[in-house]
């Protein structure tokens, strides 16, 4: 007779309840100096929204009411989803600068002194913040698998040794099994680069000669970062952070000009199905394509796209003839690049002469 058997099989148990939102209320604590306690504050209610500021901070507060208000109807019919009334909360309490959306909360709080950011031109800070945080929080609760209130699950199974006195109710757990499922699996390009995208015809955030120069630079180099590697977010240092967000932004621009914009609507809402574990089952369910298929079609199109214009660039230098030394030398080595066939100089000029427009 077998030893030990299986005594208890436990599944579908869900993490929820006054715990665990006790635990994420905590998480999102701060220490007292840092709240500001001396303040007072204010509140503005509009249809959509509730605007919380404190003194100080008003008219930073009366144009986020009014710029939340406008942005609401593009993104909300692009993926026909109402996240419900959102608290904004505006702080201009420290020199800092950003913006975060606790989209388990339906709350944004935004710092209202504007971030100048070299790497992503000039915007309009607060319309670009609030309708970037405000994105997220549409696209995010549109995706979530279980709703606001459960923010994952766990099937788990626990097995005991058999029992050997009468007086025991269970045996010794030898056995368990726990797989958890989370009540969201956006990935971060995804998540970022729809809330980049926003709408284009409001240009809050748009593609600039500064997004560009990083995808061009990504392409040259051939660092262009796949699915898996884009969708890691945690081990990125650096300049890598920008990489990440600006090819998420440049992923989303492909996906919404190739295959239609209202198909970011349907990507966002396959998230939610619990049969959808990542990425690569959201975009082939969307789209009926592999994932690497449209991965490795979008890195195509940008690079064929970069060649097209930098030997657009290099040709009208050529043409008239205002090509220094140092130039040619990285003409050469950007064109030994694209036509690894050409040796020297004289047939990389002659090459690109004959390359059509």
């Amino acid at each position: 007779m077998h030893t030990y058997c299986l005594r208890r099989i436990i599944y579908g148990t869900l993490i929820v309840g006054a715990i665990l939102g006790l635990g994420l209320s905590t998480v999102q604590a701060q220490p007292e100096a840092y709240s500001h306690p001396e303040l007072r504050w204010f509140t503005i209610e509009t249809e959509h929204f509730t605007i919380n500021y404190h003194e100080g901070a008003e008219r930073s507060a009366k144009v986020a009411a009014k710029i939340a208000e406008e942005i609401y109807k593009p993104i909300t019919s692009l993926y026909r989803h109402d996240p419900g009334k959102v608290n904004i909360i505006i702080k201009d309490t420290d020199d800092y600068s950003n913006g975060g959306a606790y989209f388990f909360e339906n709350k944004i709080e935004i710092w209202a002194p504007a971030l100048e950011f070299n790497l992503r031109g000039q915007h309009n800070w607060l319309r670009n913040v609030i309708t970037h945080e405000y994105t997220h929080i549409v696209t995010l609760t549109a995706a979530q698998k279980f709703g606001a209130q459960i923010p994952a699950a766990y099937l788990q199974i626990f097995g005991y040794e058999q029992v050997r006195r009468p007086d025991i109710l269970y045996g010794f757990p030898n056995i368990l099994v726990s797989y958890p499922i989370a009540g969201i699996n956006v990935p971060f390009w995804l998540a970022e680069g729809v809330a980049q995208y926003q709408r284009p015809e409001l240009r809050y955030d748009s593609w600039d000669t500064h997004r560009d120069m990083i995808l061009r630079s990504l392409v040259l180099e051939k660092k262009l970062l796949d699915l898996d590697e884009l969708s890691n977010f945690a081990s990125k240092r650096g300049i890598d952070f920008e990489f990440t967000y600006n090819s998420g932004f440049a992923l989303v621009r492909f996906l919404a000009e190739r295959y239609g914009e209202e198909k970011l609507e349907a990507l966002c809402k396959n998230f939610a199905s619990p049969l959808t574990l990542n990425v690569h089952a959201a975009l082939e369910t969307t789209y009926g394509k592999p994932s690497t298929e449209i991965s490795v079609s979008g890195k195509l199109t940008w690079s064929a796209t970069i060649r097209h214009g930098l030997l657009a660039f290099w040709r009208t230098k050529l043409k008239e003839s205002s090509l220094s030394s140092a130039d040619m030398q990285i003409f050469i080595r950007f064109f030994r690049q694209m036509e690894p066939s050409c040796i020297t100089s004289q047939i990389l000029v002659q090459t690109l002469a004959d390359t059509p427009s």
